[in-house]
Parts: C-alpha cells; structure tokens; sequence
C-alpha cells in the first residue's frame, strides 16, 4: 500500500514534470545555411561616382540653403540639367500600372502605420479613426505581434497577418525623428558576418536589427509553420527600410521557407544599407526587391555612393505629383532616376508617401 506521503511525493513529481513540458522553450536560433550565405562570384560594374556627376550637372547649392553633407535640406530649386526627372523616360525606365500603384500605395500605409504608438509599441490594431485612421483601410488585418526593442536604438515593428490575402507581413518602423538622423548618421561600414567575403553593411543598422533578431525570426518561423503556403512581404519606411532588408535576408540564411517564391521586401526612403559586395549578394538570392524613392528624398540618398554604398533592388521612383511612379529596369541603382536630382533634395519629401503623412500618427 503506497503511503500518503509517497503518493503526494509522487503527484509533486508528476506536477512537476507536466509543468516543464507546459514551460515555454526559448527560441533557438536556427543555423545559417551554407548555400544560401556564398558571395556571388560577379560584382556590379556600377561606379560609385554617380552622385558627383550629378552634383556637378546640377550645380552646387546657394549658400543660404541649408544642407547636410552636401545634399539640400529643403531644395528651392529644380535640377538644372538633369533630362531624367519627371516625366522622362528612356529604354531603362517604364511607367508603373495603376495596379503596381495601388499595390505599393498600399504598403505605403503599412509601413507608416508602424509610427502609430496603439501599434509598436502597444500590439493593437486601432479600430477608431482619430487613433489611426489609415489602420481602416486594413480591415481584413490579425495583429499578431509588435516587435520592441528594449535598447536604445529602438528597432521596432510589427508582425500582422491577412488571411484574405493569405499574407504575412512583417513591418518595421523608422525613427520618429527624421532631423536626429541627419545629424546622428555614423557612416562606419563594417563586415557583414553571414557572408563575409568583402560584403559590408552599415554598422549601426546592423548592431541595431541584431538587438530584435530573435524577435523577428520566432514570429515569422512560428507563423510560417501555422500557415504555410501564406506569402510573405518584408516592408519598411526610412530606417524601417534598412531592418526590412537585413531582416528579410537574415530570414532567407535561415529558413528555407522563406524562399523567392513567398517572400518579397518592398521599402519607402531606405538608407543605403551596404557596400556594393553586400548589393551583389542581396541580388543573388533573387528575392524580389522594390525600393520606392518619393521624388527627391534626401535620406534615399544617404550614405552617400563615395562613402562606399550601394543600393540594391528595382528603384520605384514617386513623382512629384504622387501619382506617377517610374520603374528604373535594374538590380542596383541608376545615374537617370532618382540620383540625377542630387544635389537638390528634401526632407519633407521623406515625410509622405502616396499621400500618407508621418505626423498622422506620431502621437496616435
């Protein structure tokens, strides 16, 4: 006859044991895959002068106009000689379809959702105007989980899922200070561990998307598994742009769910990220990369092209009148898109995208 003390001892054992299978095992960081981290053995041919020749066409900028590294703040004056912007076109350009716009407009708004505080970090989604009025136009949205870093560099977003458009997404927010990041841009290029082999990336975004890393790859992982034949689209605007590349390649070097076929980045104002080795391998993994610049974004165009950077993935190019979006034909960037305006460039146009303002939101 078992005792009633052995009996508690054994039902405190058995707790026990359930209790630790119950327990929520930590996320393991999946090993990068070796075929998906091999630097290309071709490197783009793009010199890195095209700014300068630019700046040299367009003239130096008036003395009174304030500029940062040589790019206007807030340019008073169109390009003198530029034959490129606007309305331009030549065999390495086309004009978006209405539904191309509608479709980037619509991430558009995504993307500045993430600056509405309801959002990131407080993992709702708003169902009132006067606290989001764009979340509406998402109605068919799952919040899932906002991605918040305790560091100081607060890399932030936020993970939703659509199941009528069986998508997911994952969205990173910028900084809410657009003025802090002029004056705050270290351009130090370090080395990009999962590659190596010459591939270099800005380090402060880097250190600074390492810090929601594991965030970002346990969500995505565990919601790939529940759904898996969802599309994935990686978005972000200003520094949300940079985390959604390297985080949309950190996915890919880690999951072989996360493939050509189901994932895409789409970015607005991203920040050069890399050098021109990381650009070639961002293009060899073949994800398919849309990169929209709002007429003449200064932070597009920062770091500069002399520091050593390099954009990668077709440039979408906003016009002036919001409407219009010319679609520049190549992996990496072109000297007769958006870079033939330099040095005559703007802040506010970093602000808004298709219409959609940052300030609708920041204290939402």
């Amino acid at each position: 006859m078992v005792s009633s003390s052995s009996l508690l001892i054994l039902l405190f054992c058995v707790f026990q044991a359930t209790s630790a299978a119950n327990a929520t095992v930590p996320f393991k960081l999946p090993s990068l895959i070796a075929d998906r981290t091999k630097m290309p053995h071709v490197l783009p041919n793009i010199p890195l002068d095209l700014e300068e020749k630019a700046m040299q066409i367009n003239g130096p900028l008036p003395k009174e106009e304030p500029s940062k590294y040589g790019l206007a703040l807030n340019a008073t004056m169109d390009p003198l000689a530029s034959p490129y912007h606007l309305e331009a076109r030549d065999e390495n350009t086309s004009i978006a379809s209405r539904s191309t716009v509608a479709v980037l407009k619509k991430h558009a708004s995504l993307a500045f959702i993430s600056y509405c505080r309801a959002v990131v970090p407080g993992g709702k989604w708003p169902d009132k105007l006067s606290s989001c009025p764009t979340c509406l136009d998402h109605t068919s949205v799952q919040m899932i989980a906002p991605i918040v870093s305790s560091d100081i560099t607060d890399a932030s977003g936020y993970v939703i899922r659509d199941d009528t458009q069986k998508t997911i997404y994952l969205v990173f927010r910028g900084t809410s200070s657009f003025g802090n990041i002029l004056a705050d841009f270290k351009f130090f290029l370090g080395d990009y561990p999962p590659v190596g082999n010459g591939a270099k990336v800005h380090r402060g975004f880097y250190q600074s998307y390492m810090k929601i890393q594991k965030q970002v790859l346990s969500v995505m992982t565990d919601q790939l598994t529940k759904y898996p034949k969802y599309r994935v689209t990686v978005t972000g605007h200003s520094l949300g742009g940079a985390y959604a590349t390297l985080a949309a390649l950190d996915l890919y070097q880690r999951d072989k769910r996360f493939n050509p076929k189901n994932m895409n980045i789409i970015t607005f104002g991203e920040p050069r990220v890399g050098n021109p080795a990381f650009a070639a391998y961002g293009v060899s993994t073949k994800l398919e990369k849309k990169r929209v610049v709002h007429n003449r974004d200064v932070v597009s165009h920062l770091p500069l092209m002399k520091m050593g950077y390099l954009h990668f993935g077709t440039e979408h190019w906003l016009q002036k009148d919001q409407k219009t979006v010319k679609i520049c034909q190549s992996d990496y960037e072109l000297e007769n898109c958006s870079n033939s305006i330099v040095p005559r460039t703007s802040l506010l146009d970093h602000t808004n995208y298709f219409y959609v303002d940052i300030d609708f939101c920041l204290f939402g």
